[in-house]
């Protein structure tokens, strides 16, 4: 995350400066969070869902 950071405001601040509206800006934000939404948000519904427990003592 050290180097995710800078490299979001850079990208967002080169987009400002070439003249991009704001939704150009929110796009090129999309790519980098998208995969936590995608992926992020149904592994928390499968932990929430399944017993962790049970998932153990079947692979035993």
């Amino acid at each position: 995350m050290i180097c995710t950071l800078p490299q979001n405001v850079g990208a967002a601040w080169l987009m400002v400066s070439l003249g991009a509206g704001p939704i150009y800006v929110a796009l090129t934000q999309t790519p980098g969070s998208l995969p936590y939404f995608l992926f992020a948000l149904p592994a928390g519904s499968a932990v929430d869902i399944f017993d962790r427990r049970e998932l153990e003592e079947a692979h035993s």
